[in-house]
């Protein structure tokens, strides 16, 4: 299956190191949860299974809807871990 990131930062045409940051956005009143998002970031940022691509990191944005005192909550990942 294709799997598209919502953001990327990387040099075109080229693989690691010249893949900077990776960053998937949601909104908090989406229907569908977070954990294909995480999955994503987790691979993306992961030398395993033969990985070309390993991005330096990788940035997942919640954006509360509605939230006055925290309007968004940033998670990040690296090397296909949490930090």
């Amino acid at each position: 299956r294709s799997v598209y990131p919502d953001i990327i930062i990387h040099r075109r045409g080229q693989n690691a190191p010249h893949n900077k940051c990776i960053i998937e956005v949601k909104k908090s009143t989406s229907a569908l949860g977070d954990v294909y998002d995480v999955l994503k970031l987790t691979a993306y940022t992961s030398a395993e299974h033969g990985n070309n691509l390993q991005y330096q990191l990788g940035v997942f944005v919640l954006l509360n809807i509605g939230a006055l005192e925290q309007p968004y909550r940033l998670r990040f990942f690296k090397n296909g871990h949490e930090i």
